[in-house]
């Protein structure tokens, strides 16, 4: 596939009755050498489970061995919405209330982490919205691992 960042996974959870499978993805070495791994998910941890709803999820048992793919175009706009957005949010409430009260460095700080929360609150509360606009993608491979 074109424009997809592709990981390998494992299912760890099928259920066909509500469409879901959970599958485990594993960190890759390369993490180890990667630049970016202080900011990124994948190298805190040696692996994440991600729940994915899947229309064909009676194919999928535990143990087998699967590919995800994700769009570039649905990566960056997660990564916009879960990262550069709130830090303009951040930025832009915290220079507002600087030039408007520069003398109150504490209310400048506790409203810009405040509107920051709320974002993430909405975006939360949004999640089933932006679930289905981030196309993920899962590819089973043949080969079931014990």
């Amino acid at each position: 596939m074109n424009n997809c960042v592709e990981h390998e996974a494992i299912v760890v959870k099928s259920d066909p009755q509500n469409g879901k499978v959970d599958v485990k993805v594993q960190q890759n070495s390369a993490c180890a050498t990667c630049h970016a791994k202080r900011v990124c998910h994948s190298g805190d941890r040696k692996e994440t489970i991600f729940s994915l709803s899947v229309p064909n999820a009676e194919q999928y048992v535990v143990g087998q061995s699967v590919k995800l793919s994700i769009t570039t175009t649905s990566l960056l706009s997660s990564v916009f919405f879960a990262y550069i957005f709130p830090l303009l949010i951040l930025l832009a409430v915290f220079f507002t209330i600087y030039y408007l009260t520069p003398q109150y460095e504490g209310l400048q700080i506790v409203s810009a982490l405040l509107a920051t929360g709320v974002y993430y609150l909405i975006l939360y509360l949004l999640r089933n919205k932006f679930e289905n606009k981030i196309s993920v993608s899962i590819h089973s491979e043949l080969r079931i691992e014990n």
